[in-house]
């Protein structure tokens, strides 16, 4: 049965509705904010660059408040190196200082079929 639901995440003070479609039980979806100095310095793309080597779907955005959102969708094994590499400090990006990283994990999420840099 192809069903719509309306999921809302109340994150980061600010809230957010998501639209899902077509839940895929063996996919997982993470919703991640990267807050520190992590515009102007060549990030979305590293974090582009990144997902694509690690077959990680979905998009990257610079939000309005500085901070850097990421919806991530893969296998749990493949989102958990994921995380840990942004915890690290994406490869190549010297300047890229993130202070604090939140994850949410989202059930029922649409399906991203590649990983694309939103503006």
């Amino acid at each position: 049965m192809d069903e719509t639901r309306i999921v809302e995440l109340q994150t980061l003070k600010s809230q957010k509705t998501y639209k899902y479609q077509n839940p895929n039980p063996y996919m997982k979806t993470v919703r991640i904010i990267l807050k520190g100095r992590v515009q102007g310095v060549w990030c979305r793309a590293t974090i582009h660059k990144m997902a694509d080597e690690m077959n990680i779907k979905g998009i990257v955005r610079n939000l309005d408040n500085g901070n850097v959102e990421i919806i991530a969708q893969s296998n749990e094994e493949n989102l958990n190196n994921f995380i840990e590499k942004l915890n690290i400090k994406p490869h190549g990006c010297i300047l890229i200082n993130v202070e604090k990283m939140f994850v949410d994990y989202i059930t029922n999420a649409e399906i991203y079929e590649d990983f694309a840099i939103v503006k």
